[in-house]
């Protein structure tokens, strides 16, 4: 808040060719708009959005955050790590803690774990003595409860 508010009173008094546009806001805005379009699942569009952002600001841990939830969601585990990981030098916070010891467990279980992926779910299990219908079974149970469920309130939910 500080930094925006420099930012501010140097472009509105200071003489105009030494008058820099202040790159806060903007980068608050682009922030405010990645976070509506993350909200509204246009995933493509917050991600260009919060890098934008972080082109005029990057201390703005929101939008680190913001493109960890974006790795995190593509399964891009690595990746969310490191975002996380800046988004908390920023911004040290339980939330993103939470997040980074998440990751962090489940980066290590990654390579022992089987993975079964389609459309809409991405199921993994213990490979080790685990029987792959079984896998199967499970991710048909989960479509015919998303059929039902999107059957009951009329509403299909948009795939990435």
């Amino acid at each position: 808040m500080r930094r925006q508010k420099a930012e501010l009173l140097n472009f509105y008094f200071n003489e105009p060719a030494r008058t820099v546009l202040p790159q806060t806001p903007i980068a608050v805005d682009l922030f405010n708009q990645a976070a509506g379009q993350y909200q509204k699942r246009e995933y493509a569009l917050a991600r260009q959005s919060a890098q934008d952002s972080l082109h005029y600001d990057e201390k703005n841990s929101y939008a680190y955050e913001l493109l960890g939830d974006l790795d995190t969601r593509e399964n891009k585990l690595p990746e969310a790590y490191e975002q996380y990981k800046k988004a908390f030098q920023l911004r040290p916070d339980k939330e993103l803690r939470q997040k980074l010891e998440k990751l962090s467990t489940e980066i290590s279980l990654e390579p022992s774990l089987a993975t079964l992926r389609d459309s809409l779910f991405i199921l993994k299990y213990q490979e080790d003595g685990a029987d792959p219908e079984q896998a199967l079974k499970i991710l048909k149970l989960l479509h015919e409860v998303y059929q039902t469920i999107s059957r009951d309130f009329g509403y299909y939910f948009k795939q990435p």
